[in-house]
């Protein structure tokens, strides 16, 4: 088992603080991809369905590895964002 070090927990307190900002420039985009995007089965409907698919899957991804980093630096535990709240909805069928 590896020991946890300051430079350990500096770099996931970095992490967890880049990830947070990657969610918070995500976040806004996926809202105006799903506001454009319509039922129509137009090219351009159907490129914004694939963008917000792409961005849903980005943000859960980043919520996650979150998660696993506040699970494995406990004391890691940074000011919480309202980007790392669920409100972004999970994938629809298409």
């Amino acid at each position: 088992m590896i020991a946890m070090t300051d430079h350990n927990l500096a770099q996931a307190t970095l992490l967890i603080a880049a990830l947070r900002a990657q969610i918070a420039d995500m976040t806004p985009k996926l809202a105006r991809v799903e506001r454009e995007a319509t039922c129509g089965h137009t090219s351009r409907d159907r490129a914004l369905r694939r963008e917000a698919t792409l961005l849903r899957r980005d943000v859960s991804q980043a919520q996650f590895l979150i998660a696993r980093l506040h699970h494995r630096f406990p004391q890691a535990a940074t000011e919480p964002t309202a980007c790392d709240n669920d409100h972004v909805r999970p994938a629809a069928a298409v």
